[in-house]
């Protein structure tokens, strides 16, 4: 059995979490088994998954502006006790030039960073982490991306390989009997449009521009609500700024969910104005469940694998893009269908991401 050690910052609900959560879940575990360092010592939310499935998770609390020497000292500690990986599979830029190098010099032989994004947020912080951002496939043995957007921007002039943001594409297709269940859970009526939205509250999300949008949605369709999944350090902003517009009423908040399917089912739309994305699960998801999406002209394009994909710059304002949502809205009024088979033709299913990865990690890639 091959042994891999995937490294992240923590084990919480974001993007590339969920890839390697997707990628264990369905790799087979009596060829190639997980451990996991992470650099947060409280416990996350899928360690208890991990745990289930044969992994080990080891926290090692290091600070990413922490003393460089005391940095390696502990890496070094950690593959000198742990020395009996094939693999080790890097998914934090901020760290993984240290991690990298640590686990080559230890003897492992297969190294691979990873980029899961195609911008830094522009806040004083990650001024400070992009220093420690530069170098990130310095050490490695491949290295990875979730799009030909995020690679050349993590890896300028240098090879790398993409590897898709698969998902389960018979979870995901559409299901009526999953739609009426879940508008019936929130008290929604079949006249009723849901625009849907899901996303961690984050300034890259870009929250504040769609709630701006879905005010201008609403003041010309009485009907109309956004749905908003997920959480973050911004909800509470967010949320703010929907009572300000005096949108309390129709703007929903569900926090995380774990039954996501049966939101993509639910709604009638699906809104992305992020400032950048590296390639969003979400997209994909809703593709698959045959929603029409809405989506910045900044993220990449490499996500439309269906022809329900629409880009609008966000400097087009609210306006341009609440009427883009009602033209997206009077398509999904017509006969729903689901989208699997294209998502998978387009090589976005699980089980060739999960192929695609064992292959690198026996060597054989």
């Amino acid at each position: 059995m091959v042994k891999v050690l995937q490294v992240t910052s923590k084990l919480f609900r974001g993007g590339a979490e969920a890839f390697i959560m997707n990628v264990y879940r369905n790799i087979c575990r009596t060829q190639v088994q997980f451990d996991f360092l992470v650099f947060h010592t409280p416990r996350e939310y899928y360690e208890d998954e991990v745990e289930s499935l044969g992994g080990h998770v080891y926290h090692v609390p290091i600070m990413e502006g922490a003393n460089l020497l005391r940095r390696k000292r502990m890496l070094d500690a950690f593959f000198d006790e742990h020395h009996d990986y094939a693999a080790v599979h890097c998914h934090m830029a901020a760290l993984g030039r240290d991690v990298l190098r640590s686990a080559g010099e230890h003897g492992v032989g297969r190294l691979f960073s990873h980029s899961h994004i195609a911008d830094f947020e522009r806040t004083p912080r990650n001024i400070v982490k992009q220093a420690f951002q530069k170098g990130f496939g310095e050490y490695a043995t491949k290295r990875l991306a979730c799009s030909r957007t995020a690679g050349e921007f993590m890896y300028p002039g240098k090879d790398f390989e993409v590897v898709n943001n698969g998902i389960d594409v018979a979870r995901f297709a559409f299901d009526a009997a999953r739609r009426d269940a879940f508008r019936g859970s929130y008290g929604f009526s079949e006249e009723d449009i849901l625009v849907g939205h899901v996303g961690r509250f984050e300034l890259m999300k870009n929250h504040a521009f769609l709630i701006d949008a879905f005010a201008a949605l609403a003041r010309i369709d009485e009907h109309a609500f956004l749905v908003l999944a997920g959480d973050g350090s911004l909800r509470e902003n967010v949320e703010r700024r929907a009572g300000d517009l005096g949108l309390s009423e129709r703007v929903c908040f569900l926090g995380l969910l774990d039954d996501m399917p049966s939101f993509y089912d639910g709604v009638d739309c699906f809104a992305m104005p992020s400032l950048s994305e590296g390639l969003p699960f979400s997209a994909v998801e809703a593709q698959c469940s045959g929603l029409p999406c809405v989506l910045s002209d900044r993220i990449t394009d490499e996500v439309a694998i269906t022809d329900l994909v629409e880009y609008l710059p966000l400097e087009a304002g609210a306006e341009a893009w609440a009427d883009c949502i009602e033209r997206a809205l009077g398509y999904s009024s017509g006969m729903r269908k689901g989208y699997a088979g294209v998502v998978a033709d387009e090589g976005f299913d699980i089980h060739g991401t999960v192929a695609q990865l064992a292959a690198l990690y026996m060597g054989r890639g």
